[in-house]
């Protein structure tokens, strides 16, 4: 997304990708660091989904 590009979110929504945001994070955690590492450097994502149920 460009600078000159915004996204108007509504609250609920905003907790929304806070709240997905933080489990990907948490995703993101439970690799363990070699792979994470390896990851990082072949450009592949970190975490690649996430089950919201």
């Amino acid at each position: 997304m460009n600078a000159s590009e915004s996204i108007f979110l509504t609250q609920a929504e905003n907790d929304k990708y806070a709240l997905l945001m933080e489990i990907v994070g948490l995703k993101r955690d439970e690799l363990p660091v070699k792979k994470r590492i390896e990851l990082s450097r072949n450009n592949q994502p970190l975490v690649e989904d996430v089950n919201l149920k």
